[in-house]
């Protein structure tokens, strides 16, 4: 599994439920070197893609108003492209075709963002807890027309200030703590590693 990240969270969420649900990519962030799972605890360089799902609604509140909007689902990926690693895969299940390594490293990640796909979600037990993880991405059928509901947001280290802000805080938090990329002398990702950890989160 990987299009281009897995989540955690401190707190139980409203999840995405199990199976085929339309969504558009509203958030990417390169957040540095961050722990994998329990199972995979190894620091890396990792990447954050966040999906609405407009079909599954949730309310919620935010600068003093209440707001109802989509539910969304987000992934860790480590930052990789190599013909192993689950981001190239997802991405490719969502393209509908392969990607020659030429393309695969000319590949503009940012140009996820607003475009509809079709994800498969799965549910997984840990600690007592259930989570909904992203198993699998494919593209929207011919002809889908989905925006996304909430400001798209990309954020990599040079990125304003005022974009980081719009982060969510535990997201934010996250990036803070990271460790400089030189400490783990860059990035080398071990290319088929998958965290089956994620939770869900409200918009902001």
């Amino acid at each position: 599994m990987a299009l281009n990240l897995p989540v955690s969270g401190g707190r139980d969420f409203e999840r995405v439920p199990a199976g085929m649900h339309l969504a558009v990519c509203n958030l990417l962030v390169d957040a540095g070197m961050q722990p994998g799972s329990s199972r995979y605890p190894a620091l890396k360089h990792r990447l954050y893609l966040r999906f609405e799902v407009p079909e599954h609604r949730i309310e919620y509140e935010h600068q003093g108003k209440r707001i109802e909007g989509p539910l969304t689902i987000g992934a860790w990926y480590v930052a990789s492209m190599n013909a192993k690693a689950i981001l190239r895969q997802h991405l490719e299940g969502w393209r509908g075709r392969k990607f020659t390594d030429e393309e695969a490293a000319a590949f503009d990640i940012e140009t996820v963002l607003g475009k509809p796909c079709t994800l498969m979600v799965t549910e997984a037990e840990q600690g007592g807890r259930t989570y909904s993880n992203i198993r699998m991405i494919g593209p929207a059928p011919k002809g889908t027309v989905l925006k996304a509901e909430n400001p798209l947001l990309f954020w990599a280290p040079g990125t304003p200030k005022e974009v980081f802000e719009k982060l969510p805080d535990w997201l934010r938090k996250r990036i803070e703590n990271a460790p400089p990329m030189t400490a783990q002398g860059g990035s080398q990702p071990s290319e088929s590693e998958y965290q089956p950890w994620e939770d869900s989160d409200i918009p902001f």
